[in-house]
C-alpha cells in the first residue's frame, strides 16, 4: 500500500493554528493511513498591517 501524505498550509495565528490541527485531526480519524504535515507560514500582510480599531473605519451618509 502507498502513503498518501497531505500538507496543510496555514497562517501561524492561534485560531488558524487551532481550526487546522481540528482539519487535521478530522482527516487522521476519516483514514488513519494518511501521513498529514501541518506547514505554518506568514503572509507579508501578517508582517505589515494592522487591524482598524473598532469603530475606526467611517461608513458613508444616508
Amino acid at each position: 500500500m502507498v502513503a498518501i501524505s497531505v500538507r496543510i498550509g496555514t497562517r501561524k495565528s492561534i485560531m488558524a493554528l487551532a481550526q487546522t490541527g481540528d482539519i487535521a485531526r478530522r482527516l487522521l480519524t476519516a483514514a488513519p493511513e494518511l501521513d498529514v504535515e501541518i506547514a505554518k507560514f506568514e503572509t507579508t500582510g501578517d508582517e505589515t498591517s494592522k487591524l482598524l480599531v473598532p469603530g475606526g473605519k467611517t461608513r458613508p451618509g444616508p
